[in-house]
């Protein structure tokens, strides 16, 4: 998987990581005004309004 190599992380440690986020905020969590993130699929979408 490209992110792995991207941010030089093991696949448990990103799985680890999403379960914390998910746990946390669900499955998705706004970022900033124009972008949410989705963690179930991993995604990054830009918000049309």
């Amino acid at each position: 998987m490209k992110l792995l190599k991207h941010y030089n992380v093991t696949e448990e440690f990103l799985e680890e990581s999403l379960k914390y986020y998910r746990d946390k905020y669900g499955t998705q969590a706004r970022i900033d005004n124009d972008h949410v993130l989705y963690l179930d699929p991993l995604s990054i979408h830009k918000d049309i309004k």
